[in-house]
């Protein structure tokens, strides 16, 4: 008896178009907050600030470095920055048996 073995199971569905789940809600959410920076600020802030947003949406739905996601590449990124990059060793007895 043979049985089907699913293949490329790690690959996401596509809902909208190019876009798969994930990326579309980032859309929505990055696409309603600089809406809303538009209808809120006063006009010469307003237009900065919608800008600013929908160019970080961009960045997190559509590009990849290195082959992953833009989300993966700031968080790494933060991680970096704040933790401490000097690494001290003592030398002598360890407490670890």
């Amino acid at each position: 008896m043979q049985f089907k073995v699913p293949q490329k199971i790690d690959i996401e569905d596509k809902i909208v178009g190019p876009l798969t789940m994930v990326q579309f809600v980032y859309a929505v959410i990055g696409g309603g907050a600089a809406y809303i920076c538009l209808t809120t600020f006063p006009a010469g802030l307003n237009y900065i600030c919608a800008v600013l947003i929908a160019m970080f949406t961009f960045f997190i739905v559509f590009v990849k470095i290195n082959g992953r996601p833009f989300g993966y590449f700031l968080k790494n990124l933060l991680v970096y920055i704040f933790n401490p990059k000097t690494r001290i060793w003592n030398k002598g007895q360890s407490d670890v048996r």
